[in-house]
């Protein structure tokens, strides 16, 4: 099965659309109404819709050690944020990876 992305709200717009644009089912926080759940509701909400969470913040690596169950994690920890560089990197994945290879599993980009 094909990874289908989930980003958080600190992740560029932009990104979802040009995801789109190459066929990568990609959903935002806002266009799920979920802008303002906090972070273990973000992460339920992915896991239950089996979406790949991609985010910068680094509680998610904090519930990840807690066993916390989810479909996957992209971790953004560039400390100069480039949309082209991410959107590079979650092709990649996408391309390289599946939804089941990543269930339970952080990746860096």
């Amino acid at each position: 099965m094909l990874i289908r992305y989930y980003l958080d709200e600190h992740i560029f717009a932009y990104a979802a659309v040009t995801l789109r644009e190459r066929g990568i089912d990609t959903l935002t926080t806002v266009e799920a109404g979920n802008l303002g759940l906090s972070d273990p509701e973000q992460l339920a909400f992915a896991a239950r819709e089996g979406r790949v969470i991609v985010t910068r913040d680094r509680d998610y690596l904090v519930m990840h050690s807690q066993a916390v169950p989810h479909a996957g994690i992209v971790r953004w920890h560039s400390k100069r944020p480039s949309e082209s560089h991410l959107i590079e990197k979650l092709i990649t994945l996408w391309r390289t990876h599946t939804a089941e290879e990543m269930l339970g599993r952080v990746m860096f980009v």
